[in-house]
């Protein structure tokens, strides 16, 4: 997600005590002594030093780390790389908790993952998809263009010094993961465009998608339904940040989904209460009247959900009420693990997919 710019256009922290609460516990995973030092003198300015890291298969966390840390190898790869899909970095979502116990036993199964946004530059959770399925092709999606990228990847250049910034919290940035022949970058990709969207060169079929694009509730139909036929019987289609922000956007989604939130300053979204969003789908018709939302799931949507299992997820809470949600719908047919693995590894097709 692009959450990760403050609403005042600043990155990174504004004190001392920020920085405090947004720290890992841990310099790098598989740093060498030598480099634990290094990190711990980059901390030090902050007034706070990295702690050894644990073990978290063999040591789980306790109450000794707040407010919150990694308690699975998922959100380990995402606070590595410094993703809002984790512990401490931003917005701090901790969605890895709940992928963890859907995707954790089925990781060497898993072959193709397309990931709708990058969010920044670094695109951490790129790198924590190729390395938590070791076996999968990771095929990003983005809006921005190839010049505006490319510009920023210069040596020196803003995803160089954001890079930097991250490191000073102990987080990793691969500068040749684009390199990776697992990695197939797709940009100047409007998701919300079914024409644009359909011109990305990927496998005949999908195991997992993740729509962490714009978070406006029309795009995410319009997407859903571009991508669905491209996913296999069994997979996962998964749409983030249903009900959490903040999100410096128009003022026109607030007029398609009202909102009863209260206090919730800088974070307030439309909506924040889960009974408000059209995508709980209300089967029966209880919402009327003014609970009824002004602009409701078109039908094709919701005869996708009638026809699918789907659940929503809920892994954390922001002030005003706002929620960290994400809506899993998986298409029915056997499990992915059930399923015989494919020969070979899909390999990517055409020349749409490019990587700066």
């Amino acid at each position: 997600t692009d959450c990760n710019t403050h609403p005042d256009g600043q990155r990174g922290v504004a004190s001392k005590r920020q920085a405090e609460q947004m720290l890992p516990t841990t310099a790098p995973r598989g740093a060498s002594s030598a480099r634990r030092g290094l990190w711990l003198l980059l901390l030090s300015p902050l007034g706070v030093l990295a702690k050894p890291k644990t073990n978290i298969l063999t040591e789980p966390p306790g109450d000794a780390c707040p407010p919150s840390c990694a308690t699975n190898e998922l959100l380990d790869l995402l606070d590595q790389y410094c993703s809002d899909k984790g512990t401490f970095w931003q917005s701090k979502h901790h969605y890895g908790t709940a992928y963890h116990s859907l995707f954790g036993s089925l990781r060497h199964s898993i072959t193709s993952i397309l990931e709708i946004g990058i969010g920044e530059d670094t695109a951490p959770s790129v790198q924590a998809w190729a390395t938590y399925f070791p076996r999968a092709h990771v095929y990003p999606v983005d809006i921005k263009t190839k010049t505006e990228v490319s510009d920023r990847a210069r040596p020196g250049g803003a995803t160089e010094r954001l890079a930097k910034h991250q490191a000073q919290f102990g987080c990793e940035h691969n500068f040749s993961m684009w390199d990776n022949p697992r990695i197939h970058l797709t940009l100047e990709t409007d998701a919300s465009d079914p024409a644009q969207l359909q011109r990305v060169a990927l496998p005949p079929e999908l195991d997992i998608i993740l729509d962490d694009g714009s978070h406006r509730y029309l795009d995410q139909q319009r997407t859903l339904h571009t991508l669905w036929p491209r996913l296999r019987a069994g997979g996962f289609y998964i749409i983030e940040d249903m009900l959490v922000g903040a999100l410096p956007w128009d003022s026109r989604h607030a007029e398609q989904v009202p909102t009863k939130n209260s206090e919730c300053g800088a974070e307030c979204f439309f909506p924040q209460r889960l009974e408000e969003h059209p995508f709980l789908f209300d089967r029966f018709g209880h919402l009327k009247g003014a609970h009824a939302p002004k602009v409701p799931l078109e039908l094709r949507t919701k005869e996708l959900l009638r026809k699918h299992d789907w659940f929503w997820v809920v892994t954390g809470v922001h002030q005003g009420g706002g929620l960290d949600c994400s809506l899993v719908i998986r298409k029915r047919g056997p499990p992915i693990g059930l399923q015989p693995l494919p020969a070979a590894l899909p390999a990517p097709g055409g020349s749409a997919s490019a990587a700066p």
